[in-house]
């Protein structure tokens, strides 16, 4: 019997901290990926993390801004598939 693989998914959470009408941006650097970009706090999850604790800890990593997980509230949710499987751009989710 052939063995199938399995699809994996690339998962990606973008932050978006607002204060009154501003919004905090990071500049990208040492990544290799988009370096002197401006991005919103933004990171992969971790091996057994939930999207909401992958957003929190992103946003304390990059900005030193302590949230609670339940002060996030889901924004967008994009998820992308191509025909041959191939990588086109990670699942989002934006909080």
């Amino acid at each position: 019997m052939m063995r199938r693989e399995r699809y994996q998914l690339s998962v990606a959470v973008f932050v978006v901290l607002r204060r009154d009408d501003e919004i905090c941006l990071i500049r990208r650097a040492n990544t290799g990926w988009m370096d002197g970009f401006y991005s919103l706090p933004a990171g992969g999850l971790e091996n057994g993390e939930t999207q909401l604790s992958a957003a929190a800890r992103e946003a304390n990593e990059e900005t030193g801004v302590t949230i609670n997980t339940e002060q996030l509230k889901l924004g967008h949710s994009m998820h992308v598939k191509t025909e041959d499987r191939s990588w086109m751009g990670p699942l989002l989710s934006l909080f």
